[in-house]
């Protein structure tokens, strides 16, 4: 293969990798959001600190599941599952 065909099979891959990491991107935004959204509403129903809910989403979400913050209420452990969802 010479250099030139390997320079256009490399601009190819870069041009389609920027054209779909646009769509990919807008689904990560979206799921990145719903997860401090989700520990926003923790931080409300079960009265912790923010950065703590925060934590539990994305610990939740991210389905590493330490257990070091645990929700108590029916609520918050129903947000908790559509978090990990």
């Amino acid at each position: 293969m010479t250099v030139p065909q390997r320079l256009s099979m490399v601009h190819d891959y870069l041009r389609n990798f920027i054209r779909y990491f646009g769509y990919i991107a807008e689904i990560i935004l979206f799921q990145l959001l719903l997860l401090i959204a989700g520990g926003l509403a923790i931080a409300k129903i079960e009265s912790i600190g923010v950065s703590d809910a925060l934590y539990f989403a994305f610990v939740t979400g991210f389905t590493i599941g330490y257990g070091d913050i645990t929700p108590h209420t029916g609520l918050g452990q129903v947000v908790s599952l559509a978090i990990g969802l």
